[in-house]
């Protein structure tokens, strides 16, 4: 990919690229977090979960609204726009939560953990998208 190419993109296909980058970043700090705190300092599954959540939800909101979806109006307000994101967010991890805790019987948790960080990005970016920073 030449960088003449990427300066044509338009904005829309520009904020794509960058969530997916965004999205990478973010997934990487999830897993880390949570294989750390798992792993490492034997916390439950749950707890774990949720602490990695919180941290990649907290960096992922100002990578999004600063960076890859400076294309849209970004006139709303920050906290109300950062409890929509964090709402959308939630459903996510949710959903990500009950594969963990239900799924043990059927996969190891890291696999597990890795398959929810490989399916959330497409709740997260049309939730981001279409309710939060539309």
């Amino acid at each position: 990919m030449s960088l003449e190419f990427i300066k044509r993109l338009n904005p829309e296909s520009m904020g794509i690229i960058r969530f997916i980058i965004v999205g990478g970043v973010n997934t990487l700090v999830d897993i880390c977090v949570f294989f750390l705190l798992y792993f490492l300092f034997s916390w439950g599954v749950v707890l774990a979960n949720v602490v990695a959540f919180l941290c990649a939800v907290t960096n992922s909101y100002f990578m999004n609204r600063y960076w890859s979806f400076t294309y849209l109006d970004r006139k709303k307000r920050t906290w109300q726009q950062f409890l929509l994101f964090l709402s959308v967010s939630i459903s996510s991890v949710g959903f990500s939560t009950l594969v963990l805790l239900h799924g043990q019987d059927f996969a190891p948790v890291p696999v597990l953990k890795i398959a929810t960080a490989c399916i959330t990005p497409f709740i997260n970016y049309l939730g981001y998208r279409f309710l939060v920073f539309a």
